[in-house]
């Protein structure tokens, strides 16, 4: 099974039995050992899928953006949204008070970002993004600087949001700090011992780093507003570096405003079935239908809408389209498509395999799958164990068929 076939849930199994040259030996019309007659209601027997995982679209070999780690506050593998960078200040003195400095702080990139996440709509809120800082400083002890930092997001070179930190504190040659809004979290493959226990730094009530990631950017700049000194009395007439190498780690917590939506396209019917059904259908062959039931065990709704296309891949409006909503945490969900023609547009389903009465082949299904936050899930985590799975799937065959297979 292709790993973006999680999104398309119900329809690949629709695809599947479609896909005749592509079933299972003994549902394929080739081998079926029996004379089918006119005007039947066939159903052939119950199936069911596998589980399929969440992980299996996330790309996790193929990109640095998304990985997982075991969660040990909730005791399982969760995903996670990762990015790095740093900057640098230098001070050729240091006085108690203001102190001036140059700064260099390269653009943090964004880069190999799973496909999911690349729409415009995405929505990634999430419940308690971090940063994690790594702080290196020759300053002299005994005295502390503090620093005021802004971070900024962009995208395509849009402004998106910016966050301001105040008060990251260098005091020790080597030492670590957390920003967030609330504590969490972090796991240890992101921590480096040399730079001992991460203090946690609380953000201002009117600043979060959620609306910075909100959207997915594709670059995030920082910016020092401000450094302060203390507790050095003498001025340091020494030139002095501090270093902030940061790490975004944002662990994949549902928002109340999370989501994403993903687009697929399962084609190339044409080719695979046209010639087996046209052997099996003399003359009309009214519907196929897929019956099923959903179990969804992530804490998501899925909006799902699926289209027929033709070998050009353009929507065919005689055929039905569907939609349908699949519940977060949810099971034995009803799932129905039958695929027929309108009443009254003269052409029946075999039309639509054969070409017949300049018609547009069927090639295929276009889905698009929004997946949205229930509100009761809020603040809970997507495990790499989440999954949606088909059970008790039927493939119902209407119409005039004869069709000797023996």
């Amino acid at each position: 099974m292709k790993k973006n076939q999680f999104l398309g849930l119900a329809f690949l199994a629709l695809g599947s039995c479609m896909f005749v040259s592509c079933m299972d030996d003994k549902y394929d019309l080739d081998n079926l050992d029996m004379t089918i007659g006119s005007k039947v209601d066939l159903w052939l027997p119950q199936s069911s899928t596998a589980p399929v995982q969440l992980a299996s679209f996330m790309d996790l070999d193929e990109q640095d953006f998304v990985d997982t780690v075991f969660n040990q506050d909730v005791k399982d593998t969760i995903f996670y949204a990762k990015t790095s960078g740093f900057f640098e200040l230098e001070m050729n003195q240091i006085v108690d008070g203001e102190v001036k400095y140059s700064e260099y702080a390269p653009p943090i990139h964004v880069a190999d970002v799973p496909e999911i996440l690349e729409e415009e709509d995405v929505r990634l809120d999430l419940d308690n993004p971090v940063i994690l800082a790594n702080i290196t400083s020759d300053a002299p002890s005994g005295g502390k600087l503090e620093a005021d930092f802004k971070i900024r997001s962009y995208k395509n070179d849009e402004k998106l949001d910016s966050c301001l930190v105040q008060g990251l504190t260098v005091a020790k040659p080597k030492s670590c700090s957390y920003v967030a809004r609330k504590e969490e979290f972090i796991p240890s493959k992101l921590l480096d011992p040399q730079f001992g226990e991460p203090a946690f730094l609380e953000l201002a009530d009117d600043q979060n780093f959620s609306d910075l990631i909100l959207n997915v950017p594709d670059r995030l700049e920082t910016h020092v507003t401000r450094l302060k000194a203390s507790g050095f009395g003498t001025p340091v007439q020494t030139p002095t570096k501090v270093r902030v190498d940061l790490q975004v780690y944002a662990p994949l917590c549902i928002g109340p405003r999370f989501k994403i939506q993903y687009k697929s396209t399962e084609d190339g019917w044409a080719e695979d079935y046209g010639e087996d059904i046209e052997k099996a259908v003399a003359d009309n062959l009214a519907s196929i239908t897929v019956e099923a039931k959903i179990d969804n065990d992530a804490p998501l709704d899925a909006e799902i809408e699926v289209v027929p296309i033709d070998v050009n891949g353009r929507d065919i409006t005689d055929l039905p389209k569907l939609t349908t909503t699949v519940s977060a945490k949810s099971k034995d969900n009803p799932f129905q498509y039958t695929l027929k023609t309108r009443e009254g547009s003269g052409r029946n389903l075999l039309d639509f395999i054969s070409g017949k009465n300049n018609t547009p082949v069927i090639d295929g299904i276009r889905i698009v799958c929004t997946l949205k936050a229930n509100q009761n899930y809020v603040g809970e985590y997507l495990r790499t164990r989440t999954s949606v799975r088909m059970k008790d799937v039927r493939l119902g065959i209407k119409g005039d068929i004869s069709y000797d297979a023996n």
